[in-house]
């Protein structure tokens, strides 16, 4: 079965390790070059020296198939695939181009292999408040990614799981799960779905999913989305942390039982934080109600602006 974990060890004692479909690094400068096929830049930050400095996802003893097919990285093993692009900040300076074209290039090495049912995609994005009105980062981001989904014959019923945050060393990372086995794509029926925003939102709504299960021969799996403070579509408690963790938490939760699954099948939480200064406050809260989960705290721009945390689970 999938397994996601979090380690302290160094970037070359994990790609070693033949089991390891994918290694993300944290405080690991976004480049084409990488020393294993394996490894992916996130351009994350850390919030402290002491935290885990890369995640993991293996399958415990199954063969792991690496290649590099064009720009796109992959490995494969038990039904699932990792694939990834990585591009630099000069590659992203038209960012909606960018990103149709790193989304096309993904889709299209996905679609001809037998994983080719989507269930997760990260989105690293450079400067994601960058700009004004329809020119800010994300939404030209949400452009491009909508213009490669429906040029792939993708529709909103279709999208996965996903988080979009923006990085602090730029450039661009995007990577993504598929599968032999085909997933279900769930709503929040506390949130409006993403991919139906009002045109505030920018020219192209968000195209994802809150969250998508699977059905799996060794055990069921959930993702669930980066999720935030936001009811219907709007954002609550602006400027206040703990109110906007609890929102976050309540949305966890919704998801959790919407879905079928308890508190305790939460395998890992992976936090953005917008400021260093949120560290605390949070991981009291989240381990409050989350104890058993194994967790990283990041520093990333939130999608939105008045946003000061985003949370996304692994259950298994």
């Amino acid at each position: 079965m999938l397994i996601n974990s979090y380690s302290s060890a160094s970037a070359e004692q994990l790609n070693a390790e033949s089991q390891n479909l994918a290694v993300i690094g944290f405080d690991c400068p976004i480049t084409r070059q990488s020393q294993n096929q394996n490894h992916i830049p996130s351009g994350l930050g850390r919030t402290d020296a002491s935290d885990f400095v890369h995640e993991l996802w293996k399958i415990k003893d199954e063969p792991v198939i690496s290649g590099i097919s064009g720009l796109c990285k992959w490995s494969e093993s038990g039904g699932f695939l990792f694939t990834s692009i990585s591009l630099t900040a000069e590659e992203c300076e038209d960012l909606e181009a960018a990103t149709e074209s790193v989304y096309a290039e993904l889709l299209a090495f996905i679609n001809q292999t037998e994983q080719r049912n989507l269930l997760r995609f990260w989105n690293y994005v450079p400067a994601i408040n960058k700009g004004l009105g329809d020119n800010e980062n994300y939404k030209l981001f949400c452009n491009g990614r909508l213009k490669a989904f429906k040029q792939a014959g993708i529709n909103d019923a279709d999208f996965p799981a996903a988080t979009a945050v923006g990085n602090v060393t730029g450039g661009m990372t995007i990577y993504a799960i598929s599968s032999v086995y085909k997933g279900i794509h769930h709503t929040n029926n506390k949130q409006q779905n993403a991919y139906q925003y009002p045109r505030q939102y920018g020219i192209s709504s968000p195209s994802f999913a809150r969250a998508t299960s699977l059905e799996h021969p060794k055990g069921n799996l959930l993702f669930i989305s980066g999720t935030a403070s936001i009811i219907g579509h709007e954002t609550l408690h602006e400027g206040d942390l703990a109110a906007q963790l609890q929102i976050t938490k309540d949305n966890i939760f919704h998801l959790l039982e919407k879905t079928g699954y308890e508190v305790d099948s939460i395998q890992t939480m992976k936090v953005y934080l917008r400021n260093k200064s949120c560290l605390e406050e949070s991981k009291k809260s989240l381990d409050k109600d989350f104890p058993d989960a194994a967790k990283i705290y990041t520093i990333a721009d939130i999608c939105r602006s008045n946003l000061l945390v985003e949370v996304e689970c692994y259950c298994a």
